[in-house]
C-alpha cells in the first residue's frame, strides 16, 4: 500500500510579503479571531520547524503543540528534548518521517519554508494576508527560487481586512 503525506504551509504574512520584522517580532499579527486555525490544527499530526522558530515558540509560554510529533531542522542540536526531535538535514528528516501517511504542517520560519518549497515538498499553501505594510523584515519567499505553479482552492475575507488565500500544488 502506498501512503501519501500532505505538506502544508499555514502562515500569516504582511501585504508586502513579510512573516516577521527583522528581529523576528510578530507583534503586528491579528489575534482577534480564530481565522480557521483550530480546524487546521486538528487536521495535522506532524509539525516541522526551524530552530529559530522553535526557540521563539518556547518564549511564548506553555508549549502550544503538545501531542503533535514535531521535528526541528537544525545542525546545532541533536537528539530529542521534551517536545521535539532534532534533525540536521532534509535526508534525515525524510528518513524520520518514513512512509507513514501524514498531514504535515511546515510551521516556519521562512528559511525552512523556502527550502521545502525549493525541494518540492509543499503541497498546500494557506496564506493569511494582514492588511499591513511592514516596509521590511523577513520575507516569506526567497528572492531566487524555482518556479512552481499552484491552483487556487479558495479565498476568504474577514471583517478585520485579513484575506486568506488557499492554494494546492498543480
Amino acid at each position: 500500500m502506498a501512503y501519501t503525506s500532505r505538506y502544508h504551509v499555514y502562515i500569516a504574512i504582511s501585504l508586502d510579503g513579510y512573516v516577521a520584522r527583522d528581529n523576528g517580532d510578530v507583534d503586528w499579527l491579528f489575534t482577534d479571531q480564530d481565522y480557521g486555525y483550530e480546524n487546521f490544527y486538528r487536521s495535522v499530526d506532524t509539525l516541522i520547524m526551524g530552530r529559530h522558530t522553535y526557540d521563539q515558540v518556547l518564549t511564548i509560554g506553555a508549549y502550544p503543540y503538545e501531542g503533535k510529533e514535531t521535528y526541528v531542522l537544525t545542525t546545532s542540536r541533536q537528539g530529542r528534548d521534551d517536545y521535539v526531535t532534532y534533525v540536521p538535514d532534509m535526508a534525515s528528516l525524510s528518513a524520520k518521517l518514513g512512509d507513514k501517511e501524514r498531514q504535515v504542517w511546515i510551521v516556519g520560519g521562512a528559511q525552512i519554508i523556502g527550502r521545502m518549497l525549493e525541494e518540492g515538498w509543499v503541497d498546500e499553501l494557506r496564506l493569511f494576508i494582514h492588511p499591513i505594510l511592514l516596509g521590511g523584515g523577513i520575507p516569506l519567499f526567497p528572492q531566487h527560487h524555482t518556479m512552481r505553479t499552484y491552483h487556487l482552492l479558495g479565498t476568504h475575507s474577514y471583517s478585520s481586512g485579513l484575506v486568506e488565500l488557499h492554494y494546492s500544488r498543480s
